[in-house]
């Protein structure tokens, strides 16, 4: 998270069991530590749950740190599904309160970006990942950055 909150570092987490399986991680979490080079996570809370037959059905995670905005904090996050083409990855906002970045204020009910056309049907879909680096598109997935997220506030 880009400021303190109660004077402490905030960060984000994804509980889950191996690399694939969630297991029992239940979304995106959020810890506060006073030491961020010794985290001890003692208490953490889902900020962003995950939900059978969604696009965050199978796992989630947060992308670069949110944005800032007068309504509350954006966050950029990413979504992964079980299709027949294999995991599909896709990227979702949810908002955040200014006064407890922890408290989720608003979550739309689809995608912001998604796979699309036949590159979805093929052995390896699509994918977009949110990234700090620049937008970059490489054979199968579209990295995209919270510079691109400002032009459609």
């Amino acid at each position: 998270h880009p400021e303190f909150v109660n004077g402490k570092y905030a960060l984000y987490t994804r509980p889950q069991d191996s690399f694939i399986n969630a297991g029992n991680g239940f979304g995106i979490g959020w810890v506060l530590t006073d030491d961020i080079t010794n985290v001890q996570i003692t208490d953490e809370r889902i900020i962003d749950r995950r939900y059978y037959h969604t696009i965050k059905e199978l796992k989630n995670g947060e992308g670069p740190a949110p944005i800032k905005t007068d309504k509350g904090w954006l966050h950029l996050a990413h979504g992964v599904r079980n299709c027949a083409a294999g995991l599909r990855y896709v990227l979702y906002l949810y908002m955040t309160s200014l006064q407890d970045p922890a408290q989720p204020v608003a979550a739309p009910a689809g995608y912001f970006m998604a796979p699309e056309g036949k590159s979805v049907w093929a052995m390896s879909p699509t994918c977009f990942s949110p990234t700090d680096g620049l937008p970059t598109t490489t054979e199968r997935c579209t990295f995209i950055t919270p510079r691109v997220i400002r032009a459609y506030m």
